[in-house]
């Protein structure tokens, strides 16, 4: 066992009375370099050392040949016997840092709470003697053993950090630890209690997209004992399905109608009846745009009509939903106080915004015909809604990242948005202060790319 950069010996040992002829073969040894020369001459009941230094930052691999002349020849034209072995270099060196390692990647005090709890492992071969630092406004506690202790090999250290009370002309906590100098500092965060208004029952958000359509509901209060506040439901088109996928099969005289998965099943496998029925895919796409492609297959089929289809087929499932959220007491749809999230794209947003106000207006119609009021829906522009999402499921690894420019890409089926976004820790919460959004378009005059840099 080696440390990175650490020597590493092959011994020849002689175990007779003549000298011997030893010789080394590294042509096929990686990560390693012999120090000194491929040949000695071991006096009997002598060793003879090979020294080899590993390279750090490289594996080790590779055979070594080692030869040595075994015998002395009776007579001069006799052939000499010699003994060749490889050895298999990592079967028998094992290069491993020494280091500390630490359990958590932030310590984070919710509110109310005072002390926490941090193990650190001694990730060596060796033992090691442990002394921590302690952060400005906290005092450090080993659950056992000495303040200074050595700690054994692959052993580990139980810390507590308090918070300590603030007096008066006390500097500021300090937002950082650094438990050992060798080791990165540890972030710190105390998170206060926030006074929290009643709101909406629930939050239901709509991702209308190109290929396919996503669903949540998050509860903001706790109606049902099985859906607590903060927690958050798939709804898919059919059981066991996370999407919806945006895409209908119409009966030209208004007969039966696929959507979802059915419809998408139906048009890959080409199974419409192409005399009475017709495929609707990229609607918004066509409602962006303001083309009415499926006029053809009769007047009355306009993509606003279509979308107001394809929305009553969500809501029917949503109804169905909240119908049996609580099997003891079905929910209506009607009678709960939601709040309902849509989300656009941005490409619209920077060039005047005529066609994005034109798509809203269709998914507000569209939404009105299910019983949705304007005055309850909010729409978000879609790389957001994918930041804010993203600050609430990734809050662990964005803890260490505070104060940091960060981009999220939206990479749809019609459009691919970009927000560029800045790391905040602020009210007891991690969130991402979105800078700007921006539709992407591989030049360099895009200004994504210019906010990026």
């Amino acid at each position: 066992m080696v440390r990175p950069g650490g020597t590493f010996y092959v011994a020849a040992e002689n175990l007779g009375q003549a000298p011997v002829r030893v010789e080394v073969d590294t042509s096929n040894v990686r990560g390693a370099q012999l120090q000194g020369l491929t040949v000695a001459h071991v006096e009997g009941h002598q060793t003879q050392v090979f020294a080899f230094r590993h390279c750090v930052g490289e594996e080790l691999a590779g055979t070594l040949r080692v030869r040595s002349r075994e015998e002395r020849r009776q007579n001069w034209w006799e052939r000499a016997a010699w003994r060749d072995e490889e050895l298999r270099i990592s079967g028998v060196v094992r290069v491993r840092p020494e280091q500390w390692l630490i359990g958590s990647e932030a310590v984070v005090f919710p509110p109310g709470v005072q002390r926490q709890r941090v193990r650190i492992w001694n990730d060596s071969e060796e033992e090691r003697t442990f002394s921590p630092g302690t952060p400005a406004g906290y005092v450090v506690q080993q659950v056992s053993g000495d303040p200074a202790q050595a700690v054994p090999p692959g052993h580990a250290v139980d810390l507590t950090l308090q918070v300590r009370p603030r007096a008066p002309g006390m500097a500021s906590p300090d937002r950082e630890w650094r438990i050992l100098p060798e080791v990165p500092p540890l972030p710190l965060f105390r998170l206060e209690r926030i006074a929290r208004t009643p709101g909406a029952d629930a939050v239901v958000a709509i991702d209308f997209g190109t290929r396919n359509t996503g669903v949540r509901v998050r509860w903001r209060r706790t109606l049902v004992t099985s859906k607590p506040a903060g927690h958050v439901d798939i709804i898919g088109d059919r059981a066991g399905s996370a999407r919806f996928p945006s895409a209908m099969v119409v009966h030209k005289k208004g007969g039966r109608l696929l959507w979802g998965s059915e419809a998408d099943d139906a048009i890959q496998n080409n199974r419409l009846e192409e005399a009475a029925e017709f495929a609707v895919d990229n609607l918004k796409t066509y409602l962006r745009a303001g083309e009415e492609p499926f006029q053809k297959h009769g007047e009355q089929w306009t993509c606003a009509i279509l979308l107001e289809r394809y929305f009553e087929k969500i809501f029917d499932r949503l109804d169905t939903y909240f119908r049996t959220a609580d099997p003891a007491v079905p929910l209506q749809r009607t009678a709960l106080n939601l709040r309902y999230v849509l989300t656009r794209p941005v490409l619209d947003w920077h060039s005047g915004d005529v066609n994005g106000q034109r798509y809203e207006q269709a998914l507000l119609r569209a939404l009105e015909r299910c019983g949705v009021p304007a005055e309850q829906v909010t729409f978000a522009l879609e790389p957001v809604a994918a930041a804010i999402g993203i600050a609430r499921r990734r809050e662990q690894e964005l803890l260490g990242l505070d104060g940091r420019a960060i981009a999220v890409v939206d990479a749809g089926g019609g459009t691919t948005d970009v927000a560029v976004a800045r790391v905040r820790i602020a009210e007891g919460r991690v969130h991402l202060e979105v800078i700007g959004s921006y539709a992407l378009h591989l030049d360099e005059g895009n200004p994504a790319r210019i906010a990026l840099q």
